[in-house]
């Protein structure tokens, strides 16, 4: 048997932080059009809904829950280039659904957007 050592026991049980960790689920919204290399070209912008939509039509969303990291980041845009996107904006609040353990409460995330240039 082996045993834990004593600051990996008292971390555990006192609910420090676990590495960092994260998930991200897309839905594909209208129809299917010409995807992107998943290296493409990703701007996040920082306006509102209304404002996108004169100039670019919503492919997709994306629910984004956990830690931030360069590694999410890059995933993040992979994902928007397979929905076919251009433009990552934030929508609002979304949920994985997941549930934290003991701690209690579901993972809570934040809902992006993803659009692209109309025409």
């Amino acid at each position: 048997m082996r045993l834990l050592p004593a600051a990996v026991f008292l971390a555990g049980l006192f609910g420090c932080a676990p590495p960092p960790y994260y998930w991200i689920r897309s839905v594909a919204i209208g129809p299917k059009l010409p995807a992107f290399s998943p290296t493409c070209p990703m701007k996040f912008i920082r306006v509102s809904p209304e404002e996108l939509a004169v100039k670019y039509e919503k492919v997709g969303v994306i629910c984004f829950t956990g830690q931030p990291s360069t590694e999410a980041d890059d995933d993040m845009q992979a994902e928007a280039c397979r929905l076919e996107g251009e433009v990552i904006a934030v929508e609002g609040l979304c949920s994985q659904g997941r549930w934290r353990g003991w701690r209690g409460g579901h993972d809570d995330g934040i809902l992006y957007g993803v659009w692209r240039e109309k025409g």
